[in-house]
């Protein structure tokens, strides 16, 4: 939480550089690096309590404690006594088993084995109804551990859409806490550590989309890309920005022509909504196109256009264009690298 950045009128570049480095996905460089992962915070939160300097690392720990603290909160499991069938009735129905009793599971293993079952105490053989009942019961638990439930129910889509190599960018708005002070301690731990396990996978994706296209490029320098995460702090809660910042390869191996960078941000707060932004700066010039997909919003950027330019100049950045646009940037269908991954969720 203390490495979110506060979204209001004092957040500074310095901000969202310094978010960039602690986002994650410079993790593995840094550790290899061995540089310290201590990062003061925001300069727009000066009195905030330094936090551990990489939300990866952030995440990896929190993850074990939460391992730990989801095996400490197991409830206990009682096994309801199964009820003694009469000796002297042959044709008396049997009942069925319990759902969680390991002994009759490990019984049916031994029988099915063709092994003496030594592990527990002698019990009559399995009725049809038994079997039936012990084979449903062991197939519930089994699709109960394969699909767990501890997903946010606010969420019927899976989530965000995945992040990958040249894909739109989408923000995340803030969302509901979906654990209450009622829930019990297990289950909260359960469904946290789901999330930060999508957390970290969500971040080893942002780490591969920030790869070059083909392995031969990573010793070029001049083509360069980051896709990265920044959680914002809003009134309404925690925000995620999804950043792009690329550098274009050819012009900068070009002796006309003045390197090109590229940065584009998605963000979606109340009470603007989704807004879309691509700058573009080569050299001192710079032009910022931005989408909103509301059209109050689109106006109000549109009045405030003399605001933005003196930013830029303030910056010491000569503004070229400035455009605004309603709706969504455009996407541009690509086809699969081979060799790339593949979403077999959708």
């Amino acid at each position: 939480m203390a490495l979110r950045v506060p979204l209001d009128e004092n957040v500074k570049p310095g901000d969202v550089k310094q978010a960039f480095v602690r986002s994650g996905i410079l993790f593995e460089p840094r550790l290899a690096g061995g540089k310290a992962a201590e990062v003061s915070p925001p300069a727009s939160a000066p009195n905030a309590p330094a936090p551990a300097g990489d939300l990866k690392a952030a995440l990896l720990v929190f993850r074990q404690v939460l391992k730990t603290w989801a095996d400490d909160t197991v409830p206990p499991r009682t096994a309801p006594p199964i009820a003694p069938v009469a000796p002297d009735r042959a044709d008396a129905p049997r009942p069925a088993l319990p759902l969680a009793d390991a002994a009759s599971i490990k019984h049916l293993a031994n029988v099915l084995a063709g092994e003496p079952d030594k592990l527990v105490p002698p019990a009559p053989p399995l009725s049809p109804e038994q079997a039936t009942s012990l084979a449903k019961s062991v197939s519930t638990q089994l699709v109960a551990r394969e699909t767990p439930d501890h997903f946010p129910a606010s969420a019927p889509n899976g989530g965000p859409p995945l992040p990958y190599r040249g894909a739109p960018l989408s923000a995340q708005q803030p969302v509901a806490a979906t654990i209450t002070p009622d829930t019990p301690p297990h289950e909260s731990a359960e469904r946290l550590l789901a999330a930060t396990d999508g957390a970290l996978a969500r971040t080893t994706l942002l780490q591969a989309a920030s790869l070059p296209d083909q392995p031969m490029q990573r010793a070029d320098s001049a083509a360069q890309r980051w896709t990265f995460e920044v959680p914002f702090a809003t009134p309404q809660g925690t925000s995620i920005a999804q950043f792009e910042v690329s550098r274009d390869g050819q012009a900068a191996r070009s002796d006309r022509q003045s390197p090109t960078w590229r940065a584009r941000f998605s963000l979606d707060v109340e009470p603007m909504g989704p807004v879309h932004a691509l700058v573009a700066l080569a050299g001192a010039r710079t032009s910022v196109t931005l989408w909103a997909e509301r059209h109050a919003t689109a106006a109000r950027l549109n009045d405030n256009v003399a605001l933005l330019s003196e930013a830029l100049r303030a910056a010491e950045l000569e503004p070229a264009d400035v455009l605004f646009r309603v709706g969504a940037p455009p996407t541009v269908a690509r086809q699969a690298a081979p060799g790339r991954f593949m979403d077999r969720a959708t």
